[in-house]
């Protein structure tokens, strides 16, 4: 079975590739979205193996989400899109198809099969894994804002918000901090209290029960996350 993300601005869209895939057996759709913001956290929480794509999108287009994306960490992707104009951008992306709105049934079946041979002949890439990248989108009020990892010293999380803290200012996003702590890549934060995430290279001194990172703000351990903190700087200390 190969998992698929559905993302178009649109909702007559994805229904229709909803449907067409609900008439293939080895494809499933595990997720749908009508932005690049919410499939950036599907494609982070999710083995997501096959990513059906809009192009002209709100906020972050279609290509833009896949130059973001890692070549060697991303599912395979085709696009959907009603323009002709982005084929060759397409093919300089390495992406698996290009569909034309509207789209025939008989040509997303020459795509869906397409998609299980290159799966099944090795050309799968590897499990997600963001550790690669080295930056985040992150939605603000109306706003989606880049923000560099090395740019982070903490993260607060305030009931259904987090507060992310960064070099220039500090961001308030709509985000659980157990959504952030799954974007976030593992070798680079770590969470040390229930409402805080930390840049490792950041931390200035760790004294007892504390933390003190970089802006001189000084962080609470907690017990609950004493061990993998403690785990984590053993093996970066002499």
């Amino acid at each position: 079975m190969i998992n698929c993300l559905l993302l178009d601005d649109e909702p007559l869209a994805i229904e229709l590739l909803e449907d067409y895939i609900g008439k293939i057996p080895f494809l499933h759709v595990t997720a749908k979205c009508t932005s690049a913001v919410e499939a950036l956290d599907i494609l982070n929480l999710n083995d997501i193996q096959l990513l059906f794509l809009d192009i002209r999108m709100p906020e972050i287009d279609g290509i833009q989400l896949i130059k973001s994306l890692s070549l060697a960490h991303r599912p395979l992707v085709v696009f959907t899109t009603a323009y002709t104009e982005y084929a060759i951008e397409g093919f300089n992306l390495d992406v698996l198809d290009y569909l034309l709105k509207p789209i025939p049934f008989e040509r997303f079946l020459k795509t869906a099969a397409k998609a299980q041979f290159a799966l099944h002949n090795g050309k799968n890439p590897p499990p997600q894994n963001h550790d690669n990248r080295d930056f985040i989108f992150i939605k603000s009020d109306y706003k989606t804002i880049k923000v560099n990892f090395e740019d982070i010293i903490y993260i607060e999380g305030l009931k259904d918000y987090c507060k992310i803290y960064t070099t220039t200012g500090s961001i308030l996003t709509l985000r659980s901090m157990k959504t952030v702590e799954h974007i976030l890549p593992r070798e680079r934060f770590v969470r040390i209290h229930r409402s805080y995430i930390i840049s490792v290279s950041k931390i200035k001194m760790i004294s007892k029960n504390q933390v003190v990172v970089n802006d001189d703000k000084h962080i609470p351990i907690s017990e609950s996350f004493k061990d993998n903190f403690n785990s984590i700087i053993d093996t970066r200390q002499i």
